[in-house]
């Protein structure tokens, strides 16, 4: 199947539409700076649409990966969305990360039309999406993750299919709690060595020495202390989806303060200034204090 499109060419899209392109599978691209698109497919010979909906006229899947709630919409819903071209048969894949909620909500106005939509969010960041090794969470039908799967075959190494729409958001907000977490005892843990007087690198040393050593902790803890990491998950991005996380909690009545903190550290980031820096300069933002 080459007649696959791609929407949203930011980190994560970028790198899924060019192994699309080395598997020959992709057709065409859309993105909202169309001068994004343009210099995209100068590079990697492809149609450029103009609109959301021209790349659904052209094509039986269509993938989008952008960074918000309010994008999603906009390019699904909108006078030129997806949605004004959809058609019976055809599959529409969220790889974005919003509620669970809005899941449903898109794949029940696509199913108007017969359509599919999958929700399909990723884990594994800038490098497994450069060598398509992302996990996907999937929720939807059996049978629109079936006709998508040339498109997971070209970007991921693992699809689990969680459930219902809506299920793979769910899924994905609840792993990236779990990240959110993980990242900010690990910039405490580094502070509380440092203000002690010992070095934060040895304890790097400790943890991946210890039972809960992980690739995590160490990736991530060597961004921290290196510094000025490139951008692999941008700590607006991490904070809108502890946001997310919070609010569908709340709508089921769950108690989470530990979410509530770690909201509170990207806000602390956010506050510093480091909207579009990687989650590890969580590290500097509280070295520099609340």
């Amino acid at each position: 199947m080459r007649n696959i499109g791609f929407a949203g060419l930011g980190i994560m899209g970028q790198a899924m539409s060019q192994n699309l392109w080395h598997k020959q599978r992709l057709y065409a691209v859309f993105n909202r700076t169309a001068s994004k698109a343009a210099e995209f497919a100068e590079r990697w010979p492809c149609r450029v649409a103009d609109t959301p909906a021209q790349l659904a006229e052209a094509c039986e899947v269509v993938a989008c990966c952008v960074a918000t709630p309010k994008a999603l919409e906009d390019i699904c819903l909108g006078p030129e969305g997806f949605l004004s071209q959809a058609r019976a048969g055809q599959v529409f894949v969220d790889f974005s990360t919003v509620s669970p909620t809005l899941s449903k909500h898109m794949a029940q106005r696509f199913a108007q039309k017969q359509a599919w939509f999958v929700d399909a969010p990723v884990t594994g960041s800038k490098p497994a999406a450069q060598n398509a090794t992302l996990l996907v969470m999937a929720g939807g039908e059996a049978q629109a993750l079936e006709k998508a799967q040339p498109l997971f075959e070209a970007v991921s190494k693992r699809v689990i299919h969680c459930g219902p729409s809506g299920a793979g958001s769910q899924m994905k907000l609840a792993n990236n709690l779990v990240v959110a977490q993980l990242t900010s005892a690990l910039a405490e843990a580094f502070l509380a060595v440092e203000k002690a007087g010992l070095a934060p690198e040895k304890y790097l040393e400790v943890a991946m020495a210890s039972s809960y050593a992980s690739a995590y902790i160490e990736y991530k803890g060597s961004a921290m202390l290196q510094g000025s990491p490139e951008t692999h998950f941008a700590v607006e991005l991490m904070h809108k989806d502890i946001g997310l996380f919070l609010e569908d909690a709340a709508a089921h009545g769950v108690y989470t303060p530990g979410a509530a903190a770690a909201y509170a550290s990207f806000q602390l980031a956010l506050a510093r200034g480091l909207r579009g820096e990687d989650i590890s300069s969580l590290f500097s933002a509280l070295r520099a204090g609340g």
